[in-house]
């Protein structure tokens, strides 16, 4: 009871996040909430940097020379959305994806520039990647 009876607590500071890769989901679950159109900037944004900075990560806001983490699965969920917004460097980005597999043909949980980090063979991250790989690939088959 001691709170109820207290001073009111401060305001919350208003703290902005911005979390492309959840963004990207939509069109990976081909949800229908944004359109592909809707995302090509925001998809064509983390291609530019990949291609200025060699990383290929959806949170460009946070990599710094000391700090070039990227998400496993961010390979696969930037080729995916890359494929349905009609994006330009999808070879580019399917050559990188393919790059990181580790020896047992898996993707890690992030990658601290090029070298895997965290759980090793990650299904969810593998899963997403292989997916985006094989739509890639299917395109050249049709």
């Amino acid at each position: 009871m001691n709170c109820i009876a207290g001073d009111p607590l401060p305001a919350a500071g208003t703290t902005v996040y911005r979390l492309v890769s959840v963004s990207l989901m939509p069109l990976y679950f081909k949800s229908g909430l944004l359109e592909p159109a809707e995302l090509k900037p925001v998809v064509d944004e983390i291609y530019i940097f990949f291609k200025k900075n060699g990383i290929l990560t959806s949170h460009t806001e946070l990599v710094s020379s000391d700090h070039q983490r990227s998400v496993g699965y961010d390979y696969g969920l930037v080729l995916y959305s890359m494929l349905q917004t009609g994006s330009k460097g999808q070879h580019e980005v399917y050559r990188k994806t393919l790059d990181i597999v580790d020896e047992t043909g898996a993707w890690s949980e992030y990658y601290e520039g090029e070298p895997p980090g965290g759980t090793r063979c990650r299904p969810w991250e593998s899963a997403i990647n292989l997916e985006a790989l094989i739509k890639y690939a299917k395109q050249y088959q049709e």
